[in-house]
């Protein structure tokens, strides 16, 4: 089984190309999703509460996300403690996800950062989703309650497309230039024929 990266950034389209991925059958492990899940988990929790203080969970336990979003997007000390936190969990979870998927040709692995973590050189292949700056901000903000200058500031955070697509095994253009699907089947035969040489 082949392990396939698939990232790009905010606003690129990651998503909409995973499900395309999906109906062809393919598994894809959201890592982003994954992480948000950990943070209410006790062991997490109390980390966190360690370290930045428990004005970051309500009386349920439940994780502000905005709040520490806020925290971890303005403060470089406070994202490092977040990710050495929960990376290893996620990578953790990846690893026992696959077990039960061994016999498929490949899956995804969809990460928003997964280029800046350094975590892309396990895997196998890696797929980057391109789409210009302006287009992925109108992107964000028709579909995100950010402000405009929330956007730029997390997408200030994020690599530039540049720095990236050279790491890539295959690019997806998503600035509605190309159609997705045609994109989306080459890379899949790609795939295919290299786990199975056919």
């Amino acid at each position: 089984m082949i392990r396939v990266g698939i990232t790009g950034n905010m606003g690129s389209g990651k998503s909409l190309v995973c499900s395309i991925f999906e109906k062809l059958g393919i598994s894809v492990f959201q890592a982003d999703k994954v992480a948000a899940a950990l943070y209410n988990k006790a062991e997490v929790r109390i980390k966190l509460e360690r370290q930045f203080g428990n004005g970051f969970f309500d009386e349920k336990g439940m994780l502000n996300k905005v709040k520490l979003a806020e925290k971890i997007f303005s403060d470089q000390e406070a994202l490092r403690f977040v990710e050495e936190l929960i990376h290893p969990l996620v990578r953790q979870s990846f690893s026992e996800w696959t077990e039960a998927l061994s016999n498929n040709p490949y899956v995804l692995y969809e990460a928003a950062i997964l280029i800046e973590t350094g975590h892309y050189k396990l895997m196998d292949k890696l797929i980057y989703v391109a789409a210009n700056e302006e287009l992925r901000f109108e992107r964000i903000r028709e579909r995100d309650s950010f402000s405009p200058n929330q956007i730029r500031n997390r997408m200030s955070k994020q690599w530039p497309d540049e720095q990236k697509i050279h790491l890539a095994d295959f690019v997806i253009n998503n600035n509605q230039e190309l159609l997705l699907i045609p994109q989306v089947l080459d890379i899949h035969q790609n795939l295919i024929k290299s786990n199975t040489g056919y």
